[in-house]
């Protein structure tokens, strides 16, 4: 065993450690970090090309239905 595997074993065997006193606030800190990234969204290029795919696609039938509604219209108003 090295030396660091005994000093953790007596730290270990103790009832109570110190801890520094800011070790709440550092670690919450971390915490509070890790999570901040980790929500971060990241938009891939496919993400982008599905939303792009997406809104040419909606566009495209909003103008056939248009286009529809228009012949619609047409048909009936030249009776």
């Amino acid at each position: 065993m090295s030396n660091n595997d005994d000093e953790l074993d007596a730290l270990l065997k103790l009832k109570e450690l110190d801890v520094p006193a800011e070790f709440t606030k550092t670690v919450m800190t971390s915490i509070q970090q890790e999570v901040a990234i980790e929500q971060k969204p990241d938009h891939s290029l496919s993400d982008v090309l599905q939303w792009l795919a997406l809104a040419l696609g909606g566009v495209y039938g909003l103008a056939q239905s248009l286009y529809f509604l228009f012949g619609i219209w047409f048909v009936t108003a030249t009776g």
